[in-house]
């Protein structure tokens, strides 16, 4: 888990570079991000950040809006740009990292003990 959480950390900084911080989607993925980072690094390396009833709320919070934002945002601006091929694999590859981001999110906020 504490490569996936720097792979993450990489990835999410490499994308962040680019984005426009008078965009309220970017802004709002911003602050998710790095909250969601904070979370999978208590997660990994056993810290308590915030209560626990904060990454109750905060998992349900980004579950919806990122289901609604791949939902919403992402199909229309994915398909003007790339083939039905290209899109599978790419959601592919973003629904298994999802998986991974929310199954550790999900453990952190609600399995994780002595916190």
């Amino acid at each position: 888990m504490k490569i996936y959480f720097w792979c993450f950390l990489l990835i999410s900084t490499y994308n962040f570079l680019w984005i426009d911080m008078s965009n309220f989607r970017d802004l709002m993925n911003l602050i998710i991000t790095v909250v969601g980072l904070l979370g999978i690094y208590g997660y990994v390396y056993k810290k308590e950040i915030f209560r626990k009833i904060f990454w109750k709320i905060f998992f349900v919070f980004d579950l919806l809006y990122t289901m609604g934002f791949m939902l919403l945002v992402s199909r229309e601006k994915y398909m003007r740009f790339h083939s039905n091929d290209e899109i599978i694999f790419a959601s592919l590859v973003v629904l298994i990292f999802l998986f991974v981001y929310f199954r550790t999110l999900y453990k952190y906020a609600f399995k994780v003990t002595g916190r």
